[in-house]
């Protein structure tokens, strides 16, 4: 489609004028002639461009030139300005000035907020951070903070600071996978406790269990009370997820697995459980499990004999720590 576009704009000149999200506004796609042709009839049509990482590279410098440059005919036109041809879509874009301020990457992520969850966005501006290097980053933090943080919220019903030291912990974790961290950024200050429990190396034990475990042929399933914490672990999902614990959790609910499942097997041969950030979930819900394991593998010791290995940060705030202890 998007050469066919260029085609267009070199027979029709009247379809220069506009961006190449637009032309479906004034063009339809015909899929026999694989071509764009005029609109006979004027209907709404809503033309976009799919989102594109900017650890993508040039793919995303691309999308950009493409959002604000009219009527392109080819490749080399985008990458050309004022005479001189550049050997990269991002260098074309420099020169053109749509990289001099944090624009585009706004626009990045003010998309993103409508099509992605919250831990799908932390995930983004960790990678806008280290590969776009934006000059107001605090800005940028401080506009979408509350969507970054709208599933913790709702989990834990924490006040804004306790918020904010949860995602400057998220944030933290994911730099620490590219060798960055948060003071190498103008983001708010992060609390050392924060820092130890973010940093002391937790994700680095369950990596080097399950690698020694599953190299050994056993099953380790890894679990963890935050999508973030999960998308750390080698196959890991949330709690609520791999355990089917139910959202409204009540002092006798019990988690929705059924014996006769493959998931009741694969928990009967499982060698060991790892549940991350237990701290930050509800008493019932490990309870809920505990009966639930005790039921499954027909066995009343704590969590039905299973291994359960158990790990989150020691301090926590009053709303979201564990009143019971295993």
């Amino acid at each position: 489609m998007l050469t066919q576009f260029f085609a267009l704009n070199l027979r029709d000149p009247q379809a220069r004028k506009y961006l190449y999200r637009e032309i479906p506004e004034h063009c339809c796609w015909n899929k026999r002639d694989m071509e764009w042709h005029r609109r006979r009839s004027t209907r709404k049509v809503i033309g976009r461009i799919y989102t594109v990482s900017p650890s993508e590279g040039d793919k995303f410098y691309l999308r950009l030139l493409l959002s604000h440059v009219t009527g392109p005919t080819s490749w080399e036109y985008l990458l050309t300005n004022n005479g001189m041809t550049f050997s990269t879509f991002k260098k074309s874009a420099e020169d053109r000035g749509f990289l001099e301020t944090d624009h585009s990457i706004r626009d990045c992520l003010v998309e993103a907020t409508s099509l992605r969850m919250p831990y799908a966005l932390r995930r983004l501006l960790v990678t806008i951070l280290i590969f776009c290097e934006p000059t107001d980053v605090r800005g940028l933090w401080n506009e979408f903070f509350t969507h970054m943080v709208e599933d913790y919220q709702t989990t834990n019903n924490a006040m804004e600071s306790d918020l904010t030291n949860m995602l400057l912990k998220d944030l933290n974790e994911l730099l620490n996978l590219h060798g960055k961290k948060i003071e190498d950024y103008d983001l708010p200050y992060l609390p050392p406790n924060t820092i130890d429990r973010g940093g002391t190396g937790k994700t680095f034990l369950y990596r080097t269990l399950m690698a020694s475990l599953r190299s050994r042929g056993e099953i380790v399933l890894a679990t963890a009370s935050s999508g973030i914490a999960a998308i750390l672990l080698p196959g890991g999902r949330t709690a609520h997820s791999r355990f089917k614990i139910p959202i409204d959790i009540q002092p006798s609910s019990i988690c929705g697995i059924q014996k006769q499942k493959d998931l009741a097997n694969l928990i009967r041969v499982a060698a060991a459980i790892i549940w991350d950030e237990t701290p930050m979930t509800n008493k019932n819900c490990l309870e809920a499990l505990d009966r639930s394991l005790q039921d499954i593998c027909s066995n009343n010791a704590p969590f039905g004999g299973k291994l359960l290995i158990m790990g989150g940060g020691g301090i926590s705030s009053s709303s979201s720590c564990c009143k019971k202890r295993y």
